[in-house]
């Protein structure tokens, strides 16, 4: 049985609602795709390469360790500005 997880997806991640500097956006990164565009997207692309966030199951695994990292680099625009970048590379946001 899965339990409550919050804004949280328990079988996926990332699939949460992150804070902006400025409000939030729900991240749905999960499948391989849409996580090498978001990490590109948001500048981490080394966070592909780190173990901890390899597969969608050692990112599950891991997944308040990833939220931290991804919170920070949100945290340097705002919720309006990432829906841009997000829209402009036909992300979803």
């Amino acid at each position: 049985m899965v339990s409550r997880s919050g804004n949280s997806a328990p079988l996926t991640a990332p699939a949460d609602l992150m804070r902006c500097a400025e409000g939030a956006i729900v991240v749905s990164a999960y499948l391989e795709p849409h996580w090498v565009a978001f990490t590109d997207i948001i500048g981490a692309p080394l966070l592909r390469e780190d173990e901890r966030y390899r597969t969608s199951e050692t990112r599950i695994h891991n997944r308040s360790v990833l939220l931290a990292e991804m919170g920070n680099r949100l945290a340097t625009r705002t919720a309006s500005e990432w829906e841009k970048l997000l829209d402009a590379t036909e992300q979803i946001a």
